[in-house]
């Protein structure tokens, strides 16, 4: 589905770095307003157990001092993405949230001929029997690898757990921003690759993430 807002405001995070992106649609054009990333969280350095005065060194890499990250809860990600957003003049608009793999299950599944109009209902209980730890509180997407509601049915299904989309909710309320959806990195990056290029159908093509 295509997004018709007319200001989009795209957001990725880390325990380390924001990174977004904004952009506004002008007649038939999309342009970028701002993109930019922003730190959340600095290291603390911890004091190497062999220090005498366990004082911290100016350079720790040096002295073999250990650098530890320090993680943010999800209501100072919040506030600090806030924060970054109000820094760089960010206004209200549709808000995207760019999902890492790392944080959902995905496979490809197989189903037996059916309509489109069939593939919530099966594709749920089926991730339900295959995926392990999968339940009712899991949110579950697919992408159609097909077509043909005659042919058996390829689908790349995605779960994600409920503690990642309550770190994502409670981030979003602390940041005073309301989620549109939320979307896989690699599979916006596949939809933006084949919009932008031209390429024969059904050739295979190595997208780095």
């Amino acid at each position: 589905m295509e997004i018709m807002a007319s200001r989009v405001i795209a957001l990725e995070w880390d325990d380390e770095e924001l990174r977004c992106v904004v952009t506004a649609k002008r007649r038939n054009a999309i342009l970028v307003e701002h993109a930019f990333s922003a730190p959340l969280a600095g290291r603390v350095v911890l004091p190497d157990e062999s220090s005498d005065d366990g004082t911290v060194p100016e350079d720790p890499e040096e002295s073999g001092e250990v650098a530890a990250l320090q993680v943010l809860s999800p209501a100072e990600v919040g506030e600090k993405i806030a924060a970054a957003l109000a820094a760089h003049g960010v206004g209200k608009g549709e808000v995207v949230v760019s999902l890492s793999r790392s944080l959902i299950e995905l496979r490809q599944m197989s189903f037996l001929p059916a309509a489109d109009v069939d593939l919530p209902e099966m594709v749920r209980f089926q991730v339900e029997r295959e995926f392990p730890h999968v339940d009712a509180e899991w949110l579950v997407d697919y992408l159609p690898l097909d077509d043909d509601p005659s042919q058996p049915r390829r689908l790349l299904v995605a779960a994600m757990p409920p503690a990642i989309r309550r770190q994502i909710e409670e981030t979003a309320d602390a940041a005073d921003l309301k989620v549109a959806r939320m979307m896989l990195r690699p599979t916006g990056a596949a939809v933006l690759v084949n919009r932008s290029t031209a390429r024969p159908a059904g050739e295979i093509a190595l997208l780095v993430d």
